[in-house]
C-alpha cells in the first residue's frame, strides 16, 4: 500500500471512488487522528470539490450533531484539490446489506434522525439535490457518534435562500439533479404497505403536495413518525440494528436535537458556485 506524505497528513489508503474523484484514509502525524481526504483532479470537467468545501465552511459554523466537521482543504498544485472531514462509518446502503433488514424502531429511529439532517441544512439556506441512503453515513464503533446519522457529499447542494429573500426564485429550466433511482414515490408507497401504512402513506402526500418555495413541515412529519411509532408499540430508544452489543440507542431523538443557531452572515456570506 503507497504512503503518500502531504504536510503533517499522510495517506494510508483508499476508502471509494466516485464520480467527482476518489475518497482516502489519512492520518494526522502529530496526534494520529484519522481522517477522510476527497481528491479531485484539477483537470476535472465540472470540479464539484471547491464548491462542496464552501458548503462545509457554512455547515461547520452551525451546531448540528448531522454534519461532519472539515479539518482542511486546498490543492497539490498542478495534480489535485483535496478537502479534509472527520472520519465516520459506513452509509446507511451497505449497512441495510450487512444487516440483511432493518427493525421498524431502526427505520423510525433513521427516519427521524435523516428529517433532522435535512431540517438543519434547509434551515440555513441549502438544497441537497442528491438525498438517497449512501449519502448517509452512521459513526465510528469507536466512537460516541455510532449511533448518529451524518449527512455527506454536499457536491451537488445549491443554495435556495438568497440575502434579502426567503427563497431563491427557481430557474425555467434545468437539467436533472440527483438520482433517478430515488425519485419514485410509487416504489416508496408500495413499500410502506407492510407496515405503518397510515402514517407513511401520510407523510409521502404531504411531501408530494409540496411545490417549490413551501417550506416543509418538518414538526408534522415527526410526529407522523412517533404515531406510527406508538401505534406499533416500537421502542425508538432500542439499539440499531448494526450495533448488537448495545442495550440502548445513545443518539440524539429529534426533539433533544440541538437547536441550530441560524445567523444570516453565515448563510450569505458563503458563494454559491451553482
Amino acid at each position: 500500500m503507497d504512503l503518500m506524505n502531504m504536510d503533517n497528513m499522510m495517506l494510508v489508503g483508499k476508502l471509494g471512488q466516485g464520480s467527482f474523484g476518489s475518497v482516502f484514509s489519512c492520518i494526522r502525524q502529530s496526534d494520529k487522528q484519522v481522517f477522510a481526504m476527497k481528491c479531485e483532479s484539477l483537470n476535472a470537467e465540472r470540479p464539484r470539490l471547491p464548491h462542496e468545501a464552501n458548503v462545509l465552511l457554512a455547515l461547520n459554523l452551525l451546531k448540528s450533531p448531522h454534519f461532519v466537521e472539515m479539518i482542511d482543504n486546498g490543492q497539490i498544485a498542478g495534480r489535485f484539490q483535496f478537502v479534509i472531514i472527520r472520519l465516520v462509518g459506513q452509509n446507511l446502503w451497505d449497512v441495510r446489506l450487512k444487516v440483511k433488514q432493518f427493525t421498524l424502531s431502526t427505520s423510525l429511529m433513521i427516519g427521524i434522525q435523516t428529517l433532522a439532517a435535512l431540517r438543519d441544512l434547509h434551515r440555513v439556506g441549502w438544497l441537497h439535490r442528491d438525498i438517497k441512503p449512501p449519502n448517509f453515513c452512521i459513526g465510528r464503533p469507536d466512537e460516541e457518534t455510532f449511533h448518529t446519522i451524518f449527512i455527506l457529499d454536499f457536491g451537488l447542494c445549491r443554495k435556495i435562500a438568497l440575502k434579502g429573500k426567503d427563497i431563491r426564485t427557481p430557474r425555467k429550466e434545468c437539467a436533472f439533479r440527483g438520482t433517478t433511482r430515488y425519485a419514485s414515490l410509487a416504489a416508496h408507497d408500495s413499500l410502506f404497505r407492510k407496515c405503518c401504512y397510515q402514517q407513511m402513506h401520510t407523510i409521502l402526500l404531504y411531501l408530494d403536495s409540496l411545490q417549490y418555495g413551501n417550506i416543509p413541515d418538518y414538526d408534522f412529519i415527526y410526529h407522523q413518525v412517533i404515531a406510527a411509532a406508538s401505534v406499533h408499540r416500537v421502542d425508538l430508544e432500542a439499539a440499531p440494528n448494526w450495533d448488537q452489543k448495545a442495550k440502548s440507542c445513545f443518539s440524539l431523538r429529534m426533539d433533544q436535537d440541538m437547536e441550530v443557531q441560524l445567523t444570516t452572515t453565515i448563510v450569505f456570506n458563503v458563494r454559491d458556485t451553482d
